[in-house]
């Protein structure tokens, strides 16, 4: 029996079926997608569990001087399952954005994720062209059981 901190590094060291650099296993504004090489994949369906936080957005400083943050609130748990078939994961999208406020996906096996396994540094940029509705990011994870994380974020993040 594979522990789930093996399982967890060969999923996230997936390599995308388009490009080697791209991952194979990754979060989109639609879900869980799974998408590599044939001889790349799972051998059987793997269950990961996807946990969701409510990302609260705003900027700090003052005058012209200011810079995004972000607060963390938990928002729920689910489990899914991806593989061994290239697709996305029924059940997988997280919820809608509000005004001012994203979604934090976060794949992982194993235990819950604690507080100190999330990220402790977003990228907050916004792309150009200005976006007309939400938008998403690919996350770096960093924990031994994180498989891999995506960010939601409304079309007005910029402006929080």
């Amino acid at each position: 029996m594979v522990g789930d901190t093996t399982v967890a590094g060969y999923l996230s060291r997936l390599p995308g079926a388009a490009r080697i650099i791209d991952p194979g296993i990754f979060m989109g504004l639609d879900g869980l997608h799974l998408d590599t090489t044939g001889d790349q994949r799972p051998c059987g369906p793997v269950t990961v569990r996807i946990t969701r936080f409510t990302v609260r957005l705003s900027h700090t400083g003052s005058g012209t001087v200011t810079r995004p943050s972000y607060s963390y609130s938990p928002l729920d748990t689910t489990e899914v399952t991806v593989g061994p078939a290239n697709g996305l994961a029924p059940g997988s999208a997280p919820p809608a954005t509000s005004h001012c406020s994203g979604v934090l996906s976060v794949v992982q096996l194993g235990a819950p994720i604690k507080d100190a396994d999330l990220p402790q540094q977003l990228n907050l940029v916004t792309p150009s062209p200005a976006p007309t509705g939400p938008y998403h990011q690919i996350v770096k994870v960093i924990g031994e059981r994180q498989v891999a994380a995506g960010l939601a974020l409304p079309a007005d993040a910029a402006t929080c």
